[in-house]
């Protein structure tokens, strides 16, 4: 442990040290651009919304179908491993492909099409609301006992598909989504990393980080971005033996998981603006609030290198459920494939 902690640090110093004297200039920054654009329709676009909204409609039918009984039912593995790690691992290549891809975005369009955008209400409410659907999500999958069982997740499921769509109808389709739906934002975010992407207007800024360093400074996103590192912190360190041993029996409580969950969220909150309050200090007075969501795309790469590190293995054995359920989707002993 000390020699990690020892080289760590060194890396640190070493990295600090060359991007002082080599990255002298700003090469990231670029006009900023407008994330709240529809995506501009495409045949790509058109069938990805279908089979997005396919998917969905098969979680629902599988979940409702088997239930628990069977372990190769699809719903979770589509649920827990496709959409809560295939969707964000894939998104720094191809770009927000979760935009076309949500049959959320999908419903929310087609149902509030006539609704007048209303940016006003996210710059009223920030994206408290967006951060707590994360979390919910988040608390699901790693503090309820229920978290795999096929029907929890169908009820998870229909509630956000009413809460996100009713959104739309109150604050325009996009507003909406922005307002209340974490996963838009966050897979968003992700896909800023891209060096391309089918958002937004050609001629906008291109390559690695480009779209991030360029993407609106929302109000609060700081907030969004500290809940995934921090449930993701959570989640490494429930699974040391120091935590183990530290937590005893207790660990296996709901009530003590929620508590822990929340807790560490809490403790990288107060980190990030102990650090805001010090660049803001340094920076002449700026407001702490200010620093915080303009530094916030820094985080980004950050939890996306926390969730690989702690998922990655999980991607890569637990997706494999799916090459058996693909013959059985709903857990009523077919094997339509033969796998």
């Amino acid at each position: 442990m000390g020699y990690f902690a020892a080289g760590a640090g060194v890396v640190v110093v070493v990295s600090f040290v060359m991007v002082s004297a080599l990255w002298t200039s700003p090469r990231l920054q670029g006009t900023e651009i407008d994330a709240d654009t529809p995506p501009r329709p495409n045949r790509l676009g058109s069938l990805l919304g279908v089979v997005g909204l396919a998917l969905f409609s098969l979680v629902v039918i599988a979940g409702m179908a088997d239930g628990t009984a069977s372990a190769l039912n699809v719903t979770p593995v589509l649920v827990l491993v496709g959409f809560s790690l295939v969707v964000p691992f894939l998104a720094p290549l191809v770009g927000d492909w979760w935009r076309w891809l949500s049959p959320w975005g999908l419903l929310s369009r087609r149902l509030n099409a006539s609704v007048v955008e209303r940016p006003d209400l996210v710059d009223r409410f920030e994206v408290v609301p967006a951060t707590l659907s994360l979390f919910a999500f988040t608390w699901l999958e790693l503090a309820s006992p229920d978290s795999s069982d096929p029907r929890t997740l169908v009820v998870a499921a229909l509630v956000l598909t009413v809460v996100f769509v009713a959104a739309g109808r109150v604050a325009g389709p996009e507003s909406g989504l922005r307002l209340v739906d974490g996963f838009h934002t966050w897979f968003g975010m992700l896909g800023a990393i891209a060096p391309h992407d089918t958002t937004i207007a050609e001629g906008r800024p291109r390559g690695w980080f480009r779209i991030l360093a360029a993407m609106p400074s929302w109000r609060g996103l700081s907030l969004l971005l500290v809940v995934m590192i921090g449930t993701l912190t959570y989640d490494g360190m429930s699974g040391t033996d120091w935590w183990i041993g530290v937590t005893g029996s207790v660990r296996n409580e709901m009530w003590f998981q929620t508590a822990a969950l929340a807790g560490w969220v809490v403790v990288i909150g107060i980190a990030y603006l102990l650090a805001s309050w010090f660049s803001a200090t340094v920076a002449g007075g700026t407001p702490v609030a200010l620093v915080a969501d303009r530094f916030a795309h820094t985080l980004v790469p950050i939890a996306l290198a926390y969730a690989v590190a702690d998922y990655l293995t999980l991607v890569l054995f637990e997706g494999q459920i799916l090459i058996a359920a693909a013959s059985d989707p709903f857990g009523l002993g077919w094997d339509l494939f033969g796998t």
